[in-house]
């Protein structure tokens, strides 16, 4: 299951028409997608009413040794999973042969 920080109301628990699961507290929300394999990810937005410049914040990890974290305004939330995989095509211009290893390097 999702970990759900305590500042998130668990009864607040929705799947959304994008199959996001999405929770929410008085600043904001919180969403998963894609959790029980190696793509999962999170994004916090704010709500539009509690803070000067709204934004969205997306987490994901590479490899499980490299976390990502992408930033945008929170009138792009919807466009969420274009700008990840967009940030997820450039940052795998980086990866590097490791070698005999069969591991990426970054």
């Amino acid at each position: 299951t999702e970990f759900v920080p305590v500042s998130y109301d668990v009864r607040s628990r929705q799947i959304t028409p994008l199959d996001w699961i999405r929770y929410e507290n008085n600043m904001g929300f919180l969403y998963y997608k894609n959790l029980g394999n190696d793509a999962a990810s999170r994004m916090r937005c704010d709500r539009l009413d509690r803070v000067p410049n709204p934004a969205c914040h997306v987490t994901y990890y590479i490899d499980d040794q490299l976390e990502v974290k992408i930033d945008f305004r929170l009138n792009r939330q919807n466009d969420w999973e274009e700008i990840e995989s967009k940030v997820k095509a450039k940052l795998n211009e980086f990866i590097l042969d490791g070698g005999n290893d069969n591991k990426s390097t970054y």
